[in-house]
């Protein structure tokens, strides 16, 4: 057995050699996320261990496009653009590669928690996160153990949408277990080698998903550019992004072939938001392949006639206008008379399929259209006069109908190939989750299971 299966089949399989197996092994605790740990061990709160100081705060006028850079949230994530200050700050609050570094208010899951700090020079740090110095502990296990104790915290912040935050003098209080130094140190070393091997599997299928998703758009962009047939007579489009097209295909701009082109509601929508009524999309809900339910927001039905203009029917097109900017998905019939947030929406045509329209818009021909006129952009920007001024290659009906069942079918398989990794990815990641949570509160005894199997 190999990949996925083989190390979560581990757990099942091994877990007996690591786990503490006698209950004379462990005692009972006050504390609410520690309910048990391993008798020679001590509960202190976490600024016994440590201490956390806040970064600087920079204004915006500080920034500079020269100078030392500047750690945000943003750049916890690995996010290589930085703001830089053209200046020098206290060595207080300095960063190097190595140091340990905590995301006290940040999303959930990602920019909030600890960080072990990897980029080479010198590097000041912004408010927000704290640096963490005054070690009393073995600082790689003191990593990991911070690791098991944000998710307690994210748990505690459970309702706050995306976003947590916490205190410093919150923080210092959290009871944390303190095992000997020696079991520190075998912890650590412990999960740097088992996360390891989890980081490289969950590399492996991150790239697979990657290149499912190139052979995705590629399918679609020769598709709605070459037609489905391979030897079918040629023409050149003189258009740089379509190169040869079928002779018998036309091509239209957009704003010409289908009713109308508007946007969905931009101003301050969260003031519109109901516990239940009418479905209001936001771009979260929209993926290339269909619209997701999943996180949708509702408005009252007084709100969406207020809103008719940005009511969507069966057939429209939203697109996505920030973040995955020009993902596109067709409107169903359950959505039809429903709303949408900050979206262009392209209104059902009797010219052109929405299925094949929805197609070419999610096509490289499409994003590199858009791209070319917003060249000096950090990304292209969708609006309606962007995506009116769209070139679309126009097939008869009936071969539009063609494409979109074959694209349907091909996209169809690689989209439940793309889903069956991606089930994958989250198991290999609660795995992790997991065994970071048992081996930092003593649920599993690593001790001598310094270059043995994982648990």
């Amino acid at each position: 057995m190999t990949g996925t299966a083989a190390i979560l089949d581990s757990v099942g399989n091994r877990k007996r050699r690591y786990v503490r197996t006698a209950l004379t092994a462990m005692r009972t605790t006050e504390a609410e996320w520690l309910p048990l740990i391993p008798r020679n061990w001590n509960v202190l709160p976490l600024k016994f261990l440590c201490k956390f100081m806040n970064g600087t705060a920079f204004k915006p006028t500080d920034w500079s496009s020269t100078g030392i850079p500047i750690i945000r949230i943003e750049n916890l994530n690995g996010g290589g653009e930085f703001n830089c200050f053209d200046g020098t700050i206290e060595p207080r609050y300095h960063v190097r590669s190595g140091d340990l570094l905590f995301g006290w208010s940040g999303n959930r899951g990602t920019s909030f928690g600890p960080f072990l700090w990897q980029r080479e020079g010198l590097h000041y740090l912004n408010q927000h996160i704290f640096k963490i110095h005054g070690y009393k502990c073995d600082t790689s296990w003191l990593y990991w153990m911070l690791k098991g104790v944000t998710q307690y915290i994210e748990v505690q912040a459970h309702g706050i949408i995306g976003m947590v935050h916490i205190t410093r003098p919150k923080l210092g209080r959290i009871p944390v277990p303190h095992p000997p130094l020696i079991e520190q140190q075998a912890i650590a070393a412990f999960l740097d080698r088992e996360t390891a091997r989890i980081d490289a599997l969950i590399a492996k299928k991150t790239r697979l998903i990657d290149l499912l998703q190139e052979k995705r758009a590629a399918l679609i962009s020769h598709a709605v550019t070459k037609g489905l047939t391979p030897n079918a007579p040629m023409k050149d489009s003189d258009v740089e992004w379509f190169g040869s097209l079928p002779s018998h295909w036309n091509i239209k701009r957009l704003k010409y072939i289908v009713p109308g082109i508007t946007v969905g509601i931009v101003v301050t929508p969260a003031k519109y938001y109901v516990d239940e009524g009418v479905p209001c999309l936001r771009s979260l809900n929209i993926s290339s392949s269909r619209i997701i339910t999943d996180d949708i927001v509702y408005i009252s039905p007084e709100s969406n006639e207020l809103h008719r203009k940005s009511k969507i029917h069966a057939g429209d097109i939203v697109i996505v206008r920030t973040g995955q900017t020009g993902t596109a998905a067709v409107v169903s019939d359950t959505l039809d008379g429903a709303n949408c947030i900050d979206l262009v929406i392209v209104r059902r045509s009797k010219r052109v399929l929405s299925d094949y329209l929805h197609y070419f818009i999610n096509s490289r021909a499409a994003a590199r259209q858009v791209e070319a006129k917003t060249v000096g952009s950090i990304q292209g920007h969708y609006n309606t006069s962007t995506v009116g001024d769209l070139l679309v290659p126009m097939p008869p009906l009936l071969e539009q109908d063609q494409i979109v069942t074959a694209l349907n079918d091909q996209c169809g398989r690689l989209d439940r190939l793309a889903s069956t990794v991606t089930d994958g990815l989250d198991r290999l990641r609660e795995y992790r989750s997991t065994l970071i949570s048992a081996a930092v509160t003593g649920k599993i005894d690593v001790r001598n299971n310094c270059q043995g199997d994982p648990l």
